[in-house]
C-alpha cells in the first residue's frame, strides 16, 4: 500500500511539475506562434520582441511588433508596434463570438516607401492602401466564422513615416488617438475584415487631415 502511494504521489507531482512548466513557457510558446503564424498569415516576416500571457484575467502583452515590408521598399518593416494589450473573456473563447475586453495598441507606426517629394493625401492613401491590403489578405486566412466583439479599441501615439526620395528620408506625422467602444456588440458581432476595415479608415481620415503638413 505504501509504495502504492508513493507512485501516486510521484504521478502527482510529475502532473504539477508538468503544469508549471507548461505555464512558465506560456510566454514562449505564444512568442513562437506569433512569430510562425503570423508570418504565414501575413505572408511576410512577423517578429515580436517579448510577450507576457496571463490566464487570470485572460490578457495578452505583446511588445516590439515588427511586420515586414513585403513590397520590397527600403527598410525591413512596413509597420512596428510598440506595445499591444489584447483582454479576453475566457469563457467567449469556446462561443461563436469572442468578446475582447479590452485592446490597446501603443505607438504603432505605418511606414511608407518613397514617395518623392508628394506629400497629397493620394499619394500617402496610396500607400496606405497596400498596407492595408495585406492586411485584409492576412485575415481571410483566419478561420472562417470568426466573429469578435471589442468593447474598447484604443490606438494612442500613432504615427505615419514617410520615407522620402532616393536616400530614403524620413518623414514623420503624428496621428490624432482613436477610441471606440462596443464594436460588434449588437447582433453576430464584427469579422476580422470588418475590424482591419475600420482601422483603414481611421488611417485615411487621419491622412487628409496630415496631408500638406
Amino acid at each position: 500500500m505504501k509504495k502504492v502511494l508513493l507512485v501516486l504521489l510521484g504521478m502527482l507531482l510529475t502532473v504539477v511539475a508538468a503544469v508549471a512548466a507548461l505555464y512558465l513557457s506560456l510566454d514562449l510558446i505564444a512568442q513562437k506562434g506569433i512569430t510562425h503564424f503570423g508570418s504565414r498569415i501575413m505572408q511576410t516576416p512577423v517578429q515580436v520582441e517579448m510577450v507576457k500571457v496571463e490566464v487570470f484575467p485572460a490578457q495578452v502583452l505583446l511588445r516590439g511588433l515588427e511586420i515586414g515590408d513585403p513590397y520590397g521598399n527600403p527598410g525591413p518593416y512596413a509597420a512596428l508596434v510598440a506595445s499591444l494589450r489584447l483582454r479576453v473573456k475566457l469563457e467567449s473563447l469556446i462561443e461563436p463570438k469572442i468578446v475582447i475586453e479590452d485592446l490597446v495598441i501603443s505607438g504603432p507606426a505605418f511606414i511608407l516607401g518613397p514617395s518623392g517629394q508628394d506629400r497629397s493625401a493620394e499619394a500617402l492613401k496610396s500607400g496606405l492602401e497596400r498596407i492595408a491590403g495585406r492586411l485584409a489578405a492576412g485575415v481571410q486566412r483566419l478561420p472562417p466564422g470568426l466573429r469578435l466583439q471589442i468593447d474598447r479599441l484604443l490606438v494612442d501615439r500613432a504615427r505615419l513615416i514617410v520615407r522620402q526620395g532616393p536616400s530614403g528620408q524620413k518623414r514623420s506625422l503624428d496621428l490624432a488617438r482613436l477610441q471606440m467602444k462596443d464594436l460588434g456588440k449588437a447582433g453576430a458581432g464584427l469579422t476580422p475584415a470588418q475590424v482591419v476595415e475600420l482601422l483603414r479608415r481611421y488611417l485615411e481620415s487621419q491622412v487628409q487631415a496630415t496631408a500638406g503638413r
